[in-house]
């Protein structure tokens, strides 16, 4: 009974210890995410007058290139880098020490983050923390407002990029090749495509190389294909159908697709379609039949997802008849979603703005500029700025004339 009780409550202690880790890394994030937002926003503060970038970046010894990654967030300042630009600008002294201060801030919070999780054997991160920042992603996916989401997806990316980093492929390649999949959701959220591409060309990479047996093979399948479609997704964010269709053909002649094609199979099909809408010419009865396909196949195994699944296809059939001005179609598929859009379950942040974006795309395309197309432009775009969706506001500039975008 002693051993019994003694076991127990050593399996709480470690429990407990878990726990309590875990929260201290979510801690670290959050305050590394605010510091770090911070430090863009004194920036961009600092900057808002046409040409005063290029000006700053010569008063500091910079290169406007180099300030302008700074300014995106795409690199952090050294301290001493960060002198130089307060002692550029038309600060008073107390502005300056502050700026450089949460510069200081985000390289201790980062080290802080970096020695929490060395703790764990090296080049394996402890499995906790890799499962933390999966159910991180998950919560970000389908979160029900924006400001969350946003929060989410910036520790996910964070946090999914830190343990990468201290993750050795040839010790621990399923947990590298898992975490490279958060980062790369994250960052095609977050309108880095072109790192979210890197960080699928090395999963892809690492996937050969690890070992299946009975009990890991469902797992292995999984990130073997994921791998590739990582890659297709980045491909689309950057509008390069052709080696899009490529990954995509590549994905359905692989054994580990057609193992589990009836999961696969709705997923690779609104790939397909989003490659053939970013293609100048294609056969719209391609698309169409793509779509009936997931259509029949969510139809017959009524999983949970397939309403959120069924609304992200239409959406990409929508489009494709929007691009070949088949406005009938797309109207009667816009119109049927929205009035059961709050019916479906798991309906989070990003598919909202998806859904808002194409309906004022609807109305874009057909000369519209009246108080329809300003309702659901404004909605994408509220909706999307407090979730913190940089790559569908970029798409959503792109979409619309840049002028008339600012003036929402």
């Amino acid at each position: 009974m002693r051993v019994g009780r003694y076991t127990i409550r050593k399996s709480l202690f470690n429990l407990a210890r878990v726990w309590k880790s875990g929260m201290e890394l979510l801690s670290l994030a959050l305050q590394y995410e605010i510091e770090k937002e911070l430090v863009q926003t004194l920036l961009d503060s600092a900057l808002r007058e046409r040409g005063s970038e290029k000006e700053l970046a010569r008063r500091a010894g910079l290169t406007p290139i180099h300030l302008s990654y700074l300014r995106a967030a795409k690199r952090m300042p050294s301290v001493q880098t960060a002198k130089r630009i307060a002692n550029a600008l038309t600060w008073t002294e107390e502005q300056r020490e502050g700026f450089v201060h949460h510069v200081a801030q985000v390289w201790r919070l980062k080290n802080s983050l970096r020695r929490m999780t060395q703790r764990s054997m090296p080049g394996r991160p402890a499995q906790h923390m890799v499962d933390m920042v999966r159910a991180a992603q998950n919560d970000a996916t389908f979160a029900r407002d924006g400001a969350t989401a946003q929060r989410l997806y910036r520790r996910v990316r964070t946090l999914s990029e830190l343990l990468l980093d201290l993750t050795d492929p040839n010790q621990d390649a399923l947990n590298f090749v898992e975490l490279s999949f958060v980062a790369h959701d994250a960052l095609c959220v977050l309108n880095r495509s072109d790192e979210a591409l890197w960080h699928a060309k090395r999963a892809r990479v690492v996937t050969p190389f690890i070992e299946s047996n009975r009990s890991n093979q469902e797992r292995v399948d999984f990130v073997r294909v994921n791998a590739l479609r990582c890659e297709a997704v980045a491909l689309h964010n950057l509008k390069l159908a052709r080696p899009m269709r490529a990954i995509c053909n590549q994905v359905e002649v692989a054994g580990e697709f057609k193992r589990n094609e009836a999961f696969w199979r709705p997923l690779v099909n609104r790939d397909k379609i989003q490659a053939l809408e970013d293609t100048p010419r294609f056969s719209i009865r391609e698309a169409e039949e793509y779509a009936r396909q997931v259509f029949r196949l969510c139809e017959r195994r009524a999983n949970p997802t397939d309403p959120l699944m069924t609304l992200l296809v239409s959406q990409s059939l929508t489009r494709a008849y929007i691009k070949r001005g088949n406005f009938e179609k797309a109207h009667h598929i816009l119109v049927n979603q929205l009035n059961g859009l709050d019916s479906i379950p798991q309906m989070g942040p990003l598919h909202r703005v998806i859904f808002f974006k194409t309906f004022a795309l609807w109305y874009w395309r057909q000369g519209s500029r009246g108080e329809e197309w300003r309702y659901f432009l404004n909605q994408a775009v509220q909706l999307g700025t407090e979730a913190g969706l940089t790559h569908q506001l970029d798409e959503l500039r792109r979409d619309f004339d840049e002028t008339k975008f600012v003036e929402q």
